[in-house]
């Protein structure tokens, strides 16, 4: 989402371009353009380095001035829950529906206990993961129970996942799940393209390692618009684009995380294919490892 000092700018700018012909746009939101917003605040919000909670918040679109001019078109809103209308079990439609209903309670807040300024929620027990001294073990354990009898199956992937807030601690998950495979080379794991290469290779393409040489890496695409084609990626001249840093530099590598077992929260988990839509039908939440005996765990069985 972006910042609302961005959409403020764009205000002023409709205001100075649209009262050079009417005078009274400088006085009327946006100049008196219809400007359509989509998006859910409770999935993405603006990202603001080193913030706190309250700082973020206070940049998104509805802390801004220009809010009250905004009017929410519900008939616009996402009605329609897409496992509830496609490869649903008759006797699972109840079970997930109260689901549906229980998550979208907690994004507006109507669910839960107020306990100053924070609001407790009680996952279900059949939610939950029961720990051992081992968290990452235990979730990956729950999501993937198959994991070494499917190993490099398309499908199989395409329906499980973990998501977790930190790039830390995704990276804690894939070296698990990679480290439990045996041989040197890992053919048939799953990776994510981190670059816009080209048509269908984009950044967040999920792909299944097919062949390993020197300096390409063969595999093929489990997600987007272009699910089953073979494709060829190089080694890549890669420069940080961080602002943070003092200086330039550039290394030559493969542009993909190891494996993708595990993706942030930010990242889709709902990937569209040519003629069908593939929703990923078990799903873990780790939130925190802070060590191996004190971890939160969500396992959502069902993902919305």
């Amino acid at each position: 989402m972006m910042n609302k000092l961005a959409f403020e700018a764009l205000d002023r700018t409709f205001h100075d371009l649209m009262s050079s012909n009417v005078a009274s746009a400088r006085d009327i939101p946006f100049g008196g353009k219809v400007i359509v917003l989509g998006g859910d605040f409770r999935q993405v919000l603006p990202v603001i380095p080193k913030e706190t909670r309250a700082e973020i918040v206070m940049t998104s679109i509805n802390s801004s001035i220009i809010w009250k001019h905004c009017k929410v078109m519900w008939f616009m809103w996402l009605i329609k829950n897409l496992r509830l209308g496609k490869n649903s079990v008759l006797s699972n439609l109840d079970e997930i529906k109260e689901f549906s209903d229980w998550i979208l309670k907690i994004g507006e807040g109507s669910c839960g206990n107020q306990k100053e300024y924070e609001i407790i929620v009680d996952i279900p027990s059949d939610l939950l993961i029961p720990l051992t001294d081992d968290p990452i073990q235990d979730i990956v354990s729950a999501i993937y129970s198959n994991i070494h009898d499917n190993y490099g199956n398309v499908s199989y992937f395409q329906e499980c996942g973990i998501l977790a807030p930190t790039v830390d601690i995704v990276q804690q998950i894939n070296d698990f799940v990679v480290d439990s495979f045996p041989g040197p080379e890992k053919k048939g794991v799953p990776i994510i393209l981190l670059r816009n290469i080209a048509n269908g290779l984009c950044n967040g393409t999920r792909l299944i390692v097919q062949d390993l040489v020197e300096n390409i890496i063969g595999a093929e695409i489990v997600s987007g618009s272009n699910i089953g084609d073979k494709v060829f990626i190089p080694r890549m001249n890669l420069i940080p684009s961080d602002p943070r840093t003092p200086f330039k530099f550039q290394r030559r590598k493969f542009p993909f995380s190891e494996a993708s077992y595990s993706l942030e929260t930010v990242e889709s988990v709902l990937q569209i294919g040519q003629d069908s839509v593939y929703l990923i039908d078990v799903m873990g939440f780790l939130i925190s490892v802070r060590d191996y005996s004190d971890v939160e765990l969500d396992d959502e069985k069902s993902l919305n």
